[in-house]
């Protein structure tokens, strides 16, 4: 998937401001199908389960690479 998941205007506005780790769909990212950003209240996409910086697992990175 080459495409951003919405328009760069929305991405810039859908954010959340979760208390916890932004693992259930009252995460506004999640709900919305994006990963969470800098603009996140609590989380700053950083140290949460909805989030591109997250490291993956050994076994996430070789099934991506075997599919």
């Amino acid at each position: 998937m080459s495409k951003p998941p919405a328009p760069g205007f929305l991405l810039k506005i859908i954010h959340c401001n979760c208390k916890t780790n932004c693992d259930n769909k009252k995460c506004s990212c999640r709900k919305n199908g994006i990963a969470c950003s800098g603009g996140c209240g609590e989380c700053t996409g950083i140290n949460c389960s909805n989030s591109r910086n997250t490291p993956e697992s050994d076994d996430e990175s070789e099934n991506k690479i075997l599919n």
